[in-house]
């Protein structure tokens, strides 16, 4: 399985703004009428037809992660959580 989020040089959970900025950046620059990569730009329009699209990105994110993923997203979500906590107590 292709690495979407990878292609598109994102993190998984990314916005859909990250997504359609990142998409574009790189499109323009390996986009064949500007000199850039044929094969690159077919990758990175398959990457965002994919996670541009709510179904379609939650279908291939089932498939994505595998539980020990997972299980490393949830602790890294649940880390940022409680540090956001504490910053926002000291302030």
């Amino acid at each position: 399985m292709k690495d979407y989020y990878r292609v598109l040089g994102i993190s998984f959970g990314s916005s859909e703004s990250e997504i359609k900025h990142s998409y574009h950046r790189l499109a323009h620059q390996y986009h064949p009428d500007h000199n850039g990569d044929e094969h690159k730009f077919k990758e990175i329009q398959e990457a965002y037809e994919i996670l541009s699209d709510k179904e379609k990105r939650r279908e291939y994110d089932k498939h994505y992660l595998t539980d020990t993923d997972r299980f490393a997203v949830w602790v890294s979500i649940l880390l940022l959580l409680l540090y956001h906590e504490r910053v926002e107590i000291f302030i």
